[in-house]
């Protein structure tokens, strides 16, 4: 279907057909990004502003510095929905051009859009988010879209979400929203809004929109919190992404956290706007096109499509199970006996996570056990090799000492200040292990690349390539770093993989996470090197 061009804009001048081309496809897709920049036409605009609209939050307004945190939503624009009222009121603020206009500059009226759950890969989609340039709304999904919630919430919020899925008036942002979407059929399978085929209309996933407004310099394969970063010179808060978001009533922080996600989803798009000295404005609908950078395994290598093809099979059996009345739930069952951890599947979905990485767990091997089963009350050694075989994982414990002093750990080294961090571990870590490698080999862990991103919501990849419950046909493997320096307690220093060029060297995935981490200089900092070590 067509979708219309942004209302009440004219650029440059009448809108100008572009001649078709022979060349194929994926090509014009790639080139959608240097002809937006390239294109020499002028980027008058001119929009009759309602002077009734409310006040847009700017970068300015909101006092937004280069190099520091972004800060909250102000309180007074962030909107708890829990029942038909509310549901009004936000359809109002999104909906009715006099509440979400075309900005005098421009822009058209947009919506920022994204979803919270409770880590796992079974659990329901329970807070949407649903954001303007003025206000700020956090929907209680289970308020209003559960089967047993009060008819005219749930009708409101259903005939809501057709209105605004099938606009094309409203352009909707997101961060691989298509999967926020898939997950919110299979946990609500009974909202009409929910069961239509057709893809949402005028949806614009923003790593694209980055992409296109950069001149193909920017990366798509970056978690939500380096995207802000590269476009708003600011960093996104992440500290609440993995908590409990099926608890009520939610706390201030989470509250706050959910609002933010989905408003600066808004900013973002205007500032690529104005990189591009609007022109981007006049091909909104290829950057549309061009759809989620992550769906059906774009830009992934072959073995991560590997594992999002297992992931789609999973998702399709959670789809039918919630169309049968199921919906999303814990398997329950056990045979009473505590299982070893080579029984056990690592929760991924829940330590894979800018919040858990660079954090420590207390209680040594038993305390790093407790976190990657999800507390589950599974049999650990309190010590033993450097590395340990979990179902679905290899874990590799290593110790430092003093800076300066030869550590087990091996040599560290990072490409550039603040680049990707390497490491090399000493052979002598790695005595005593060869059974536990044999059982799982640490090199077929490092073999499986893996996205940036924390939980499934700041990158989906990463969730649908690790996040897969106790499903072990589906389990990808993966390789997980801790290190302490004796006597303190073990750090998750995130992912690693393999690294090319450097005989037995890998590289640390999380390395951005883990920089702001307060341990990262004891354990990594001061003994990094410059250039990597000779092989």
């Amino acid at each position: 279907a067509k979708r219309a061009r942004v209302p009440a804009v004219r650029v440059g001048g009448a809108h100008r057909r572009r001649p078709t081309s022979p060349r194929s496809e994926a090509t014009r897709r790639r080139d959608v990004a240097s002809r937006v920049v390239a294109d020499d036409a002028p980027a008058s605009v001119e929009v009759a502003l309602d002077p009734s609209a409310p006040a847009a939050l700017t970068s300015k307004a909101l006092g937004v510095e280069r190099g520091q945190t972004l800060p909250p939503v102000p309180g007074g624009r962030v909107h708890w929905v829990a029942d038909a009222a509310g549901v009004a009121a936000m359809r109002e603020a999104v909906m009715d051009p006099a509440h979400n206009p075309t900005t005098r500059e421009g822009h058209p009226p947009v919506v920022g859009l994204d979803g919270e759950w409770k880590p796992g890969s079974r659990t329901p989609v329970s807070i949407l988010q649903v954001a303007t340039r003025t206000d700020a709304f956090v929907v209680d999904l289970f308020a209003v879209a559960k089967r047993d919630a009060p008819d005219d919430a749930r009708e409101a919020f259903d005939a809501f979400l057709h209105e605004l899925l099938c606009s094309d008036e409203v352009y909707k942002l997101g961060f691989s929203f298509g999967y926020d979407l898939t997950r919110m059929k299979a946990s609500y399978p009974h909202l009409a809004s929910l069961r239509q085929s057709s893809e949402p209309r005028a949806m614009v996933d923003v790593k694209q929109l980055a992409h296109a407004a950069s001149a193909n310099r920017s990366n798509l394969r970056v978690g939500l919190a380096t995207l802000t970063k590269m476009v708003l010179g600011a960093t996104l808060s992440k500290e609440q992404q993995c908590s409990d978001w099926s608890r009520r009533p939610l706390s201030p922080a989470q509250v706050a956290y959910a609002a933010a996600d989905a408003f600066y989803l808004n900013l973002i798009f205007d500032k690529c706007v104005e990189k591009s000295h609007g022109k981007l404005l006049a091909s909104l609908d290829d950057v549309v096109a061009l759809g989620d950078p992550r769906a059906k395994g774009k830009h992934l290598p072959r073995k991560a499509k590997k594992a999002l093809k297992k992931q789609a099979a999973l998702a399709a059996r959670l789809t039918k199970q919630g169309a049968n009345g199921g919906g999303f739930g814990a398997a329950g069952g056990g045979s009473g006996r505590r299982p070893d951890v080579q029984e056990v599947n690592v929760d991924l979905s829940s330590i894979i996570a800018g919040s858990r990485v660079g954090q420590a767990t207390a209680g040594g091997r038993k305390g790093v056990a407790r976190l990657l089963s999800a507390d589950k009350d599974v049999r650990a050694a309190k010590r033993g090799g450097a590395v340990e075989r979990w179902a679905n994982a290899a874990v590799l414990y290593l110790s430092v000492g003093a800076p300066g002093k030869k550590t087990g750990a091996g040599e560290f080294w990072e490409e550039g200040e603040g680049g990707d961090l390497f490491m090399r571990p000493d052979e002598a870590a790695l005595e005593g292990a060869e059974a536990a490698i044999k059982r799982t080999p640490l090199e077929a862990c490092l073999s499986t690349k893996r996205g940036e991103g924390g939980c499934g919501e700041e990158d989906p990849e990463a969730e649908e390539a690790c996040d897969v419950g106790d499903d072990d046909e589906t389990s990808a493997p993966a390789a997980l770093l801790f290190m302490r320096r004796p006597p303190g307690n073990y750090v998750f220093c995130g992912r690693l993989e393999s690294a090319p060029g450097t005989k037995g060297a890998v590289r640390l995935v999380d390395a951005a996470a883990l920089r702001e981490g307060s341990t990262f200089h004891q354990l990594v900092g001061c003994r990094l090197r410059e250039a990597p070590p000779r092989a």
